[in-house]
């Protein structure tokens, strides 16, 4: 009996996270934001590059105010936040809920309890055939609502538009292999060409980012360019060399 007094306290952080998950448990029904009875059941990608999904317990709130002037809809920005509080997700990480895909863009562990993320819908799709197997590839992507012309070409007899596309995608393995600067895509019946992207915003320790911000611009079309499927032509020409011929000198 003497010894009682001495049995195992849980340490002020443990007893906080214990109490904090306890309450959120027995007020998880208490809201109509909670999925699967808003909206359907939410499925999480089992892990970047995965084809896997997982159904994970969320509830959802929006994050753009309904007073929007049309910069931002309400439907393309959305936040999860998670029953279990210890689930974290890195960013660029694909869930599928209410008939769309969506994208995390914001991602922190430092938000406190419970746990949530900011999601983006994909309002867009990228794909390109794959050499290795003969298949298309498909990435569902954001592109940004402001589709502008940076320069206009007035150096040239014809003036094209040189329309500029921020597209947000997963930077899994497939993605970093295919996206290749100079490859093509179809982005709303018209051919963009990949010219930049950004790939240096990266967590410490992390080999490769899970989020990349892909620049594309307008380009002219081809004749091989598949608009009712939104496939891009990228056909390449190999020319032949012959190493035995001298080279000109003069």
């Amino acid at each position: 009996m003497a010894y009682e007094m001495f049995q195992y306290q849980p340490n002020p952080n443990d007893y906080y996270r214990d109490l904090t998950q306890e309450y959120i448990n027995s007020q998880w029904d208490n809201t109509s934001a909670k999925t699967p009875e808003n909206g359907g059941e939410l499925l999480e990608q089992n892990g970047i590059g995965s084809n896997e999904y997982n159904p994970v317990e969320a509830w959802i709130a929006p994050t753009v105010a309904t007073t929007s002037t049309g910069q931002k809809d309400t439907i393309d920005f959305l936040q999860l936040i998670f029953r279990d509080i210890d689930h974290f997700v890195v960013r660029g990480l694909y869930y599928k809920f209410d008939g769309n895909v969506w994208i995390v863009h914001d991602s922190g562990k430092f938000d406190g309890l419970p746990r949530g993320v900011g999601v983006r819908r994909c309002n867009n799709v990228m794909r390109i055939k794959d050499g290795v197997n003969d298949v298309i590839f498909s990435a569902p992507c954001v592109v940004d609502y402001d589709m502008q012309s940076p320069s206009a070409q007035v150096s040239t007899p014809i003036i094209t538009p040189n329309n500029h596309a921020v597209v947000m995608v997963q930077g899994n393995e497939d993605v970093y292999r295919l996206f290749k600067l100079n490859t093509r895509y179809i982005l709303g019946g018209r051919p963009f060409k990949l010219l930049s992207y950004q790939n240096a915003i990266n967590a410490y320790g992390d080999s490769k980012p899970t989020l990349l911000i892909l620049e594309l611009y307008l380009d002219e079309a081809h004749a091989g360019d598949d608009i009712a499927n939104q496939l891009a032509d990228n056909s390449s020409i190999d020319y032949p060399m012959d190493e035995n011929v001298p080279f000109p000198m003069g």
